[in-house]
Formats: structure tokens, sequence, C-alpha cells
């Protein structure tokens, strides 16, 4: 180790902050503390890489009294070698009646320069969901399933839960949240509610995120801005559920990518999801399909992002532009189908990019189901 220093960290307590509460407690939202800490290191060590994070932990709750004007907490810095930045939100009490202090860690992150990126996944499996689509009114999600205050409700207008994911329009609200340097806090914590409803639905449990492997921001989000979240299920372990999100712009850009997000019922089971979200085993009303197909997909055309277009093939493309709006949503739709349809066929290809897998036959008028891999055609 380089170097360790304890830095002071003041959190001002505006009033959008007492919106986040869990079980009557005010509680300090984990992008906030993110931010806060990716502030602390950048004043004090201005050429730092803040934008990559890795191994984060949430390991408890910082609580916001009701009348607090500020939390007085402190950055627990080290330095090393590598130019890895070790950063610990930890906060000082005294213990009653005796002269000592208790020290809680409530959070660490890692900080360092981004290396080689893991691919995410094609645009065709980012910009449209498969499988039967449970939609959800976000004003739905908010009464009943993340209930927090109206400062983090910035999940705009329906999300759509499958067994393979989720997508909604998240928004960054523009309340006084610092939007620096790491962007609006409230497109993220909008893709975490989604990925709390998914395992409502599909797993029955209440998990708040404990942890992350790696967040890369690729450029802020914005205040005032709708960007368009996609979270990928990756694992399920007991209580314990495991997801990576893709963060886009209208215009398809990535603006940031957590992989390895750990979500945990942290309530003990004292907190259930309501009787209405939940999935049972025979809710599937492809299951009997499905028996009898070597593979099934179906996409709901509503769950499309306006960026899909950048799945076309060439060919593809030229067919759509001569086609009315209208025309357009459900020929792109389709072609997402069969793109998804075909990557099955292959055993789960992720790697083919989308605009190779041409749908069209040579007529550009009749469907092809083609098999990346030079396996032919379903």
């Amino acid at each position: 180790m380089k170097e360790r220093i304890r830095l002071p960290l003041l959190i001002p307590i505006h009033p959008y902050l007492k919106d986040h509460h869990f079980e009557g407690k005010i509680i300090l939202p984990a992008v906030e503390i993110l931010q806060r800490l990716a502030g602390s290191v950048q004043s004090y060590l201005p050429d730092a890489h803040i934008r990559c994070m890795r191994f984060a932990s949430f390991d408890r709750f910082l609580n916001i009294g009701e009348n607090s004007p500020v939390i007085e907490a402190f950055n627990e810095l080290e330095v090393y070698e590598s130019g890895r930045l070790s950063s610990k939100l930890i906060s000082v009490s005294p213990i009653r009646g005796t002269t000592a202090v208790r020290t809680k860690v409530h959070a660490v992150v890692n900080f360092t320069a981004a290396g080689e990126r893991i691919a995410g996944l094609p645009i065709d499996m980012l910009s449209a969901l498969d499988g039967i689509c449970y939609r959800i009114p976000s004003r739905k999600l908010y009464s009943d399933l993340v209930p927090f205050g109206p400062s983090y409700q910035n999940v705009r207008g329906d999300i759509f839960l499958s067994e393979s994911g989720g997508v909604a329009q998240v928004y960054g609200a523009e309340h006084p949240a610092p939007k620096d340097p790491l962007g609006s806090p409230f497109p993220l914590d909008g893709a975490l509610h989604v990925a709390c409803a998914w395992g409502q639905r599909f797993h029955h449990i209440v998990a708040f995120p404990v942890g992350f492997e790696e967040r890369l921001i690729f450029n802020p989000t914005v205040p005032g801005e709708t960007y368009f979240c996609r979270i990928l299920p990756v694992s399920v372990t007991g209580e314990s559920l495991k997801f990576d999100i893709w963060i886009h712009d209208s215009a398809g850009c990535l603006r940031e990518e957590i992989r390895g997000l750990t979500m945990r019922d942290i309530s003990g089971g004292r907190v259930r999801p309501p009787n209405w979200i939940r999935s049972e085993g025979g809710d599937d009303p492809l299951a009997v399909i499905g028996e009898h197909c070597r593979a099934v997909s179906v996409i709901d055309i509503d769950t499309i992002a306006d960026f899909a277009v950048k799945a076309l093939s060439e060919g593809e493309m030229e067919r759509f532009k001569r086609m009315g709006a209208k025309r357009q949503k459900s020929y792109l739709a389709a072609r997402l189908t069969l793109k998804y349809l075909s990557r099955k066929l292959a055993g789960g290809d992720r790697v083919t990019p989308a605009s190779y897998i041409h749908t069209m036959m040579a007529d550009l008028i009749h469907p092809r189901c083609p098999i990346p891999g030079g396996k032919g055609t379903a």
C-alpha cells in the first residue's frame, strides 16, 4: 500500500433524500454513496480513474435522522502502487458511557483504470425483450413493489418483465442531487427498481443491492433526460440474485454498464411481494408449444427501443426505409424475433453481431431464420 488517509465527508441532507426509506427508516441510497465517494476521491486525487468501479459492497445501511441537516462521515481511502484506489464510507460514533468510539463500514468500492471489457449483449438482445412479458405500470411499481417517495420514482411508463429479464424507461430526475462526477444517480437507481420487481415476480423475494463486480460509465447520464435500461438475470442462488444492467440513451449509445450486481433479501423474510406479482410454475403459455419446437421466440412490440434499428442488416434496412412508421414497427419486431430465434438455434449465441444475422430471403419479402456459425437455415 502506498498511502492510507481518512478524508472528512459531509453529506448535506436535501429533502429529496428523505423519499428513500425502508421499514420506516430513511437510508442513503447506494447510488448516492458511490457519487459521494467518487467526488471525494476526485477532490483529493484529481487525476484518479473514477468511472470504472469494481468489487463494490454495501455492507450496512447509513441511516438518515429525520431532522439531520448533514451526515458527518469519512472516506477511508487506500492508494496502491498499481493505481487501484480502495474507498470506504465509514461513520464514527461514541460508545455510550465510555471514551471509546465505534467505527462502522457502510460501503466499499475500488476505483481503477478500465481493463479489457467483457463483451456485452448484441444490440438485438439489448433493445428488445424475449418472452411473454408481464407489464407493470410505474405507478403500480411504486405503490406496491418499491414504495419510495416521489423523488425516487424515476421509472417512466410501464416496465416489462419476462423470464429473460426486464426493460424500462428510466429518468434522470432534476433534484438537487450532485450530477458530478458520475452523472445523475437516478437512471441507475430506477434500473435497480426494475431488477427488484423482477425478483418479486419470478423468485418471490424483495431484494436490495448489496454489491457489484464492475460498473463502467462511458458517458455520464444527465438530469432531465430519459434512458432505456435492460436488465439481464445472470444467476439465482437461494435468496440472492445476480444481474447485468445496461443503460442506453435514445440514440442507442451505451451510457453505463453494471456487471455482477448482487441483490438479496435483507429483511430476513419480513418483507414479501404482494400475491398479484408472483409468477407461478404453470404461468408460461408457450410451454406446450415449446415441447414440440426446437426453439421459441416471442417479442412484445412495446418492449422495443427506438435504437433497435441498429440491429438490422443492410438488406433489412433497405426494406425498412421504404415502409411507413406503423409497418416499420411490426417489421422490426419480426426481424428481432427471428434474430433471437436464430441465436437460440445456435445454442445461445451472443457473439454474432445482430446486423450479420440476415432474416430475409433473396426476394427481400419472405422471412428466413439463419443459424450463426454457418449451420444452415431453420
